[in-house]
């Protein structure tokens, strides 16, 4: 058992190293979703016209400590990818006995396509996954006679999965239909802790709903039109774009100096200003081409 667990460890270590190298090495720009989280985390709010804060917020730490590139922009990726492994290990350990089939089911998870990329990509989908899977760890210590905290680990969980992802929505029913197909589990309809989690879960998104109201829900309207379910596009622009903001003449290169001097002799160096960063998918591709050492994104 040990040896396995053993295994298990070296495995998310090396996995861990892995997506830091291939995150440190320069090889991709960001992605237009990326680059659109990023510049939200430029502008910190409650909340935003189509996602939560998470993501923004994630970033906005990170950068805030290494500097704006695709390096510290991608990094809670591959910190949450390895805690999203980590978790699944645990999980594992809690359905099958002893530590084979963990060691196994993180190895099986980690050659998937979608958790591949969710690792070295910084999107909403990682906290998202993230805090799915934390709020079941919790649940998996739910017992007849015990797990009352257990609940509330599981409420953080889900509201903190709510500002990453709309679709943590789907958890409640989820435990529902749980508990409804355990026998064994049907007291706890009947206790408080599972409606305190499920208010405290909301009670943690309430931000979000506080700036929809002050904003005439725009995430609404987003969600509706993307579900096909009606409704009038948004428009981001009013929601984005903050005239204060310098623009590309004066932007600060990652040591806070002018970068406009460089600009002029760096051919890689990106021209677009942060707003294009946001709405242009093609001002990704052409920095392709630039030294490592350049590649700071416009602060």
């Amino acid at each position: 058992m040990r040896s396995y667990r053993d295994l298990a460890f070296g495995w998310l270590l090396l996995l861990t190293l892995l997506h830091l190298w291939m995150i440190a090495g320069g090889r991709w720009p960001l992605s237009a979703d990326e680059a659109h989280y990023w510049e939200w985390s430029r502008r910190l709010d409650w909340s935003y016209y189509s996602k939560g804060p998470m993501v923004a917020y994630l970033i906005a730490l990170s950068t805030r400590l290494g500097g704006h590139t695709e390096f510290w922009v991608r990094l809670p990726a591959v910190l949450l990818g390895t805690a999203t492994a980590g978790i699944a290990y645990l999980l594992a350990r809690r359905i099958f006995p002893g530590a084979r089939a963990a060691f196994f089911g993180v190895v099986i998870l980690s050659v998937m396509p979608l958790y591949a990329i969710g690792a070295v990509l910084m999107t909403i989908d990682p906290p998202f996954v993230f805090c799915w899977g934390l709020a079941w760890l919790c649940l998996s210590r739910v017992r007849q006679r015990q797990g009352d905290l257990a609940w509330y680990g599981a409420g953080i969980a889900f509201g903190l999965g709510l500002l990453s992802k709309y679709t943590m929505f789907m958890l409640p029913p989820c435990v529902f239909l749980w508990l409804l197909c355990s026998p064994r589990l049907h007291h706890w309809f009947r206790r408080r802790e599972p409606y305190e989690a499920l208010a405290l879960g909301l009670l943690i998104f309430s931000p979000v709903v506080v700036w929809n109201a002050r904003h005439g829900w725009p995430s609404l309207g987003h969600v509706l039109v993307q579900a096909g379910g009606g409704g009038r596009p948004v428009d981001p622009g009013p929601l984005r774009r903050d005239p204060t903001r310098r623009g590309p003449e004066e932007r600060l290169d990652g040591d806070g100096g002018s970068a406009d001097s460089r600009h002029q002799h760096r051919a890689g160096r990106r021209g677009e200003a942060a707003d294009e960063l946001a709405l242009d998918p093609a001002a990704h591709e052409r920095g392709g081409g630039q030294r490592d050492e350049d590649r700071h994104l416009p602060a």
